[in-house]
């Protein structure tokens, strides 16, 4: 399939989640030095297009594999940040953060689309990602 054919197919005949979003909540200490942000993401289910024509051109094995729709899914976004204020004024502030990105490292929908056996116009395939910053503010 072609990218402008599959982008015309899903904005008039609804090829995506009617739910879609994000849900944030933050904490701080009262001296602000700390914070935690918990992000929950949420794709919901809805029908699988393509569906018709794999079963109908799909071998036995496609056929066995290939839904009708695609489930819903959520991840979650954990971050924690640190200021350090130092002795010394002249070196300013440092935030430190670290963070994990799918934390839980959640299962994609199963949909059968070549090899990656999930929709990549809806989700991110690359799984649980740690990261890590410092910030040094003079």
């Amino acid at each position: 399939s072609n990218y402008l054919y599959d982008s015309w197919r899903v904005r008039n005949y609804g090829g995506g989640p009617d739910l879609k979003g994000n849900l944030t909540m933050s904490w701080s200490s009262l001296d602000s030095r700390h914070s935690v942000t918990v992000i929950n993401r949420f794709v919901g289910s809805y029908q699988n297009l393509d569906y018709q024509d794999s079963y109908d051109n799909g071998n036995d094995y496609v056929r066995s594999i290939v839904n009708r729709s695609i489930s819903s899914y959520h991840s979650v976004d954990l971050q924690y940040n640190y200021v350090h204020e130092w002795a010394n004024e002249n070196l300013g502030t440092t935030l430190l953060t670290l963070g994990a990105l799918d934390a839980f490292n959640s299962e994609l929908p199963f949909h059968y689309n070549g090899p990656l056996n999930y929709d990549a116009y809806q989700f991110d395939g690359r799984g649980r990602r740690l990261y890590a910053r410092v910030l040094m503010q003079f």
